[in-house]
Order: structure tokens, then sequence, then C-alpha cells
């Protein structure tokens, strides 16, 4: 893990040595061997790596079987041994065998709070995912059943840390849907129980085979069944399925979801290299980028430094960077979408950080760099919608839209937080929305965290009851006060005409969650959001509320994705004008914005316009109200133009609003109609 190579072959060999030599720990041998063949792998001693890694192999199968997730592991680094012996059609033969044990895996624990694997597990199978990816590429990267093969992987890595609080918090759901959540996790841990004891007959000392076949036979039939259960529960709750682990959309299912003017760009990270699929309705493209994930987020970190308002300077941009990303990310796809005036984006790791409307599509000469105007932004040509995930377009466009709320608009907006400061730099005349650091939570007592495994909902299952874990108020308080976003929602309810209006004491969770909100056609949420990597320790994006007295279940000031996900909405849209609501620190699987969309999109709603960055008020009250004037203008045209032709007035405006600080934060999350 540290990277020494030469000093782990030393360690483990000389562990494999100190082994008892009758073979009475087959498990913890295989678990050697594989480790060893793999820093052997690394050092570029090939044929050891070969003996090491296939014996391991051999007993993972023999004692685990062909399905086990150790077994996947040692094929993964036996795929990546093939390929650097030259041998790609055999290293992809195993490959493949190693993502469908992983992706059967995955399966089988969606809906389950063991949904969530953990970090360093995420990051091993990213690694395989890679290799695959990579043999896929060198095979023929535009062959129609390779780029379906590919388009399954690059979802696969799509699945990710909120599945469990999703999972874990239906646990205690009333229905048909909470009930069959209660079984899939009973049959879960029985699946971990039958495991644990064909483990423990592996590892005894004198083997019994009467005893090792029985626990083989009681885990694969548990295993069996679970399997079933999972497949049952995504055709009986699709919309339940595709919020915990995402479902795995067929090319031609996308490819059908695509209008004849649009097009699909879903990215993947990895740690040396990256991958990108271009789909349209004729063609798919599958992109190799000699970029990993340090000098991708080199680059989003230097153009987030020259927009995000605190340290921005209005007459400068991170020109080189924005075309450097665009060069690498999308120009080889040029050909393909180039003529598509929406794209779709489905981003990975740094790439959730920013909004994809501020590449640019040339070099811009130094002598005019200052004309902003002039400047070929993808925006100028493209329209962009993100995706949480391939899924959620595909379903949200197979599934009727209903009929249309009644009322127009409830905006929750200047909550009450504590005196007004400004703390950007050099920047007093622009009112900036930033969020204060510090902990959310109180520290000791009855609301600690959940140990992992534990939820709110296990008495349900006869385990430990631990309480929901809440926000600290007296720390919401001392976030930054929003008076401005008053004049926000007075200015967006005008332009559709009126609407309910929460703000100061009306602003709470409390309100919001004895109002029937099925009742809108459009939510504003006004004030700030943080992420589950920002100031949430506890692995879920919240909206931040106005603060009450004391906490409680019902109210303690944030307003979580869980509890997100339990509100019953029919809105066509829903403003999230907050800071930092779509970001993301760039960790494997971590997930900011599309948590917090697959909450809104499960609860009802059909489209989000959401920030990437601490956003100028001024300029937002500008760009939100044209988005909806455009709409209203242009209905047929979509959200997406309507957001697009909002951003480009700001751009050919002869104001202040023409750097990306002020047009770009905002990106449209949905199926844009």
């Amino acid at each position: 893990r540290s990277g020494n190579s030469s000093a782990a072959q030393i360690h483990l060999a000389r562990a494999l040595a100190s082994l008892p030599p009758d073979n009475s720990q087959p498990l913890l041998r295989a678990t050697l061997l594989h480790n060893l063949g793999t820093a052997e792998l690394e050092v570029g001693d090939l044929a050891a790596a070969t003996i090491h890694l296939h014996e391991a192999e051999s007993v993972r199968r023999g004692r685990l079987g062909d399905r086990h997730t150790d077994t996947a592991r040692t094929l993964s680094s036996i795929a990546l041994l093939l390929e650097k012996q030259n041998n790609p059609q055999a290293a992809l033969k195993v490959s493949r065998e190693s993502s469908a044990i992983i992706g059967a895996s995955l399966s089988a624990n969606s809906s389950t709070r063991a949904a969530s694997v953990s970090a360093q597990v995420r990051r091993d199978w990213r690694e395989s995912f890679v290799t695959h990816l990579r043999l896929l590429h060198g095979a023929d990267p535009d062959s129609n059943r390779l780029s379906r093969e590919a388009l399954e992987i690059l979802q696969m890595v799509k699945h990710g840390e909120l599945a469990r609080v999703f999972a874990s918090a239906s646990l205690g759901g009333e229905g048909e849907l909470g009930s069959r959540v209660r079984l899939l996790q009973r049959q879960f841990e029985q699946f971990q129980a039958n495991e644990k004891e064909l483990t423990h007959e592996l590892q005894a000392g004198v083997p019994n085979a009467d005893r090792e076949r029985a626990a083989r036979q009681s885990m694969t039939m548990a295993r069996d069944k679970l399997e079933r259960m999972q497949a049952d529960m995504a055709l009986d709750f699709p919309s339940y399925h595709e919020l915990v682990s995402g479902r795995i959309a067929s090319l031609s299912e996308v490819q059908k979801s695509l209008g004849v003017n649009e097009a699909t760009l879903i990215f993947f990270v990895a740690e040396v290299e990256s991958f990108v699929m271009a789909i349209t309705r004729e063609s798919t493209r599958l992109i190799r980028v000699p970029l990993g994930r340090s000098a991708l987020s080199k680059l989003v970190r230097e153009i987030r430094h020259s927009v995000e308002p605190e340290h921005a300077n209005p007459s400068r941009f991170a020109f080189d960077q924005a075309h450097a990303l665009y060069r690498h990310l999308i120009a080889p796809a040029e050909a393909m979408i180039e003529g598509k005036a929406i794209w779709f984006v489905v981003p990975d790791g740094p790439l959730e950080s920013l909004p994809l409307t501020l590449l640019l599509k040339s070099e811009i000469p130094i002598q005019h760099r200052g004309e902003f105007r002039k400047a070929p932004w993808v925006v100028r040509q493209h329209a962009l919608v993100t995706l949480p995930s391939l899924g959620a377009l595909t379903f949200a466009r197979s599934t009727p839209i209903p009929a249309p709320a009644p009322e127009a608009l409830i905006a929750f907006a200047d909550p009450l937080f504590g005196d007004a400061v400004n703390h950007s730099s050099g920047i007093s005349a622009r009112k900036v929305r930033s969020l204060s650091s510090g902990k959310l939570w109180p520290v000791g007592g009855a609301q600690e965290p959940p140990h992992p495994g534990h939820n709110p909902s296990d008495k349900l299952l006869g385990t430990t009851n631990i309480r929901k874990r809440l926000a600290n108020p007296d720390v919401l308080r001392k976030l930054e006060p929003l008076p401005e976003t008053a004049n926000e929602a007075r200015a967006v309810a005008a332009i559709l005409g009126g609407g309910k209006l929460m703000m100061r004491d009306d602003a709470t969770e409390a309100k919001l969650k004895h109002i029937d909100l099925s009742a809108y056609r459009n939510l504003l949420f006004a004030t700030h959001g943080i992420m589950a990597t920002d100031l949430v320790e506890y692995g879920e994006p919240a909206l931040v509320m106005t603060p009450p007295a004391e906490a409680s279940e019902e109210d303690d000031g944030l307003l979580s994705a869980v509890e997100i996900a339990q509100l019953k909405l029919n809105a066509d849209w829903v403003l999230l004008s907050a800071c930092n609501t779509a970001s993301a620190d760039g960790t494997p699987g971590a997930e900011g914005m599309s948590g917090l969309a697959k909450a809104f999109f499960y609860a009802g709603a059909r489209n989000l316009l959401v920030s990437h960055w601490s956003v100028v008020s001024d300029s937002t009250v500008k760009l939100t109200t044209g988005t909806y004037a455009h709409l209203n203008q242009h209905p047929t045209k979509g959200k997406a133009i309507a957001l697009q032709r909002s951003m480009l007035d700001m751009i050919d405006s002869k104001d202040q609003f023409q750097h990306p600080m002020y047009w770009a934060p905002f990106v449209l999350v949905g199926d844009s109609r």
C-alpha cells in the first residue's frame, strides 16, 4: 500500500515460509501468495509472479469457489500479468471473468447495508475495471460488441458510498418496499453467516470433508436465493433500485433514450489513466485518456481557483487548463458529437467538481484573453446536462410524466444564521455565499455516529437500536447568513407568476415536512448546501435550514439526502441555489451531487439546477430568473436550452457578468425535458 513493492516481497516471502508445512491454513497461504505475486508483478518479476498468482488462483478457486470476490482479485492480477506478457486475448478473457464476479457481488449487496464497500475495496475494484477497459480499448475501441461491454463496466464503476445510507434508511420503511428490503437484509446476513462458516471449516486444523461440503452447499444456496431476490426487487421497484445501486442500462437502451440532437459522455478517472465513452443514437466510441486522477485534479483545481469568487480575478481565467481538459477528454470524440446540441455528462472523480460548460474548444491567444465574449466556450454551441447515472436517464425517459402540480412555486430562502460577515478577500463589492468550516456534529453522548453496520432501524432486525445522528444547531447558527436570497426567491416567484415563500423562521425542516410539497411544480432552496465529503462526516450530503432551538429527529436543521428521498414531490424543477451543492473532492466513489440528485429524483423531482461553487448572489438571480424566462418563452425547447441561453445572455452582456465565475457555477441535472 505504501508503494514499496521490493520490501513487501521480502516480508511476504518470510511470512509464507513461516506457515506450517501441512497446508492447514490454505486461505492465509492464498492471501500471501496473491500479495507476493502482485508485488512481483509491480517490480517486473513476471516469472515469479506467474508461479505465485496461479498458485493463489488454484487455492482460491478450490477453496472459495469461482464466484468469490477473492478469486476475482487474483484473476484481475493475472489479467494484468498476461497483458504485460503481451497476451492481450488471454488477458481479456481472464479480466472478463473477474469483472463478472465483481459485478455479481455488487448486485447481490445492493439494497443491503453492505452496499457500500470499504474505500480500499472500491479502489481495488476500480483498478480491476481499468485493466478490463484498457484491454477492450486495445482490442477494438469502435467495435459495437466491445462498446456494449465497456459501457457495462463504466456503469459498475459508479457504484457509490451513499447506497448503504439509502438502503439502511429503507429498512425502517413501511409497506411492501420496507418489508422486501428487510427480507433482503436478512437473506444477505444469512449468506454472510454461511460464508463465515465455510471459511471456518477451510481454516480448521483438521479438515472435515463432509462439513466443508455442507457449508459450501449452504453458502451457494444462500447466494443464489439472494441474487434471485435482488433481481425481483429491480423489476418490482425500479426507482428504488436506481436510488440504491444504479441500474445498468444497456447500450441499446441508452441510444433509444437519446434524441437525434443529443449525445452522452460517460467518464471514468483512474489513478494513471482515464476513459471516456461517447454515445449517440448512431454510434459509440471508447477513448483512452493518458491522464489520471492526479493530473486531472490539478487541472480542475486550477480552473476552480480562477472562478471561485473567494479568490478569482474578474479579468483573468485558467484559459490553458480549460482548453487542455477539452483537448484530452472531449476533442477525440469531436467528430461524433460536435453536431449535437445537447450533451449528457456522467462525470467521475475530480470532474464532478467542474461544469464542462466552461471548457474551451481552442486555445486563446494571450492578447485576447480579456475578451470573454469571444472565447470558444463549450456552452456557446452545446447545452450540457449532468447525470448521476445513465440508468437515471433511461428510467426517466421510459417513465410517463405525471400531470403537472397545481401550484407554481414553493421557496425556502434566507434561513436564520449568525451575523453577516463577508469572509472573502478583495471582493467586498460582491455578495458571495461561502460556507464556513467547522464541525456540524456534537462530540460524545448518544448522538455519536452509529458504528458501521448499525442503523436506527436495527430494532426491526432484532439488533442494537441506535438513535439517528443529529446535527449541532449551535454550529449551524454560526453559518454565514444569506439575506440576499430573499430577493432571489421573490424574483423567481415574479417570473413564475407567484408562489409560497418560506423565509426566516418559516424556512425550517419541521415546517417543510408538514407541507404537501407534491402540490408545487417548482421548488427553490436558496440556502447553504453541504456535501458528504465537505462537513457532513457521516456520508450524506444535506441542505441547511433554519436551525431549531434544540435538535430532534424531526428537525436538526439539516435536510439530509435520506430525508429528501422520503419526501413526496411532483416537481418539474428543483433549484438548489446553494454553495458547493454539486461539488465533490475527487475521492473514488464519493457521491455529493449525484447522491443528492438521486434523492430528489426518487422523491419525485424530474430536474435539478445545482451550483458547483460558492455563488455570487447578484449573478445567481440573473441566471436563474433568466433561465425561467427563456423556459416560459420557449417551453418546448426544454430546460437545458433555457439554461444555455441564460448563460449566453450573461456572456454577451455588456456588464460584469461575462466571466465564468458568474455564469458557469450552475449545472442542470436530469433528463432536461
